[in-house]
């Protein structure tokens, strides 16, 4: 919801739009990295300890920073812990897959309410 303004809010605190490119460019490259991390990390750490950790640390911690930030450096930091999140997506699957029943799997995916 409020990735669509980030860059408006970026542009007020006086990042350029070069800057602004720059950052999305090295949100999107950590993102990338931490996607293709996410199964080791996922495997290693096990699925509700790292869904718990990474969520926090890329959901919760970068909202903060986002919200506190006021120069560039604040704003690569956001973007970057913002990243972290990309290994939940995995974890989080893996959660919902491995701990529903099979034929509840469809419901999952499809948001129809479950009946378990």
């Amino acid at each position: 919801m409020f990735t669509g303004y980030m860059t408006l809010y970026m542009l007020e605190f006086g990042i350029s739009k070069a800057q602004v490119g720059m950052i999305t460019s090295l949100g999107l490259g950590v993102a990338i990295f931490f996607a293709l991390i996410s199964a080791y990390l996922t495997d290693k750490y096990g699925r509700r300890y790292t869904t718990l950790i990474f969520d926090i640390i890329g959901w919760a911690a970068a909202q903060l920073i986002w919200a506190l930030a006021r120069n560039i450096y604040f704003f690569i930091a956001a973007a970057v812990i913002n990243a972290f999140g990309r290994v939940v997506m995995n974890s989080w699957h893996c959660l919902m897959l491995e701990d529903s029943k099979p034929e509840s799997r469809i419901h999952i995916f499809n948001f129809y309410r479950l009946r378990v």
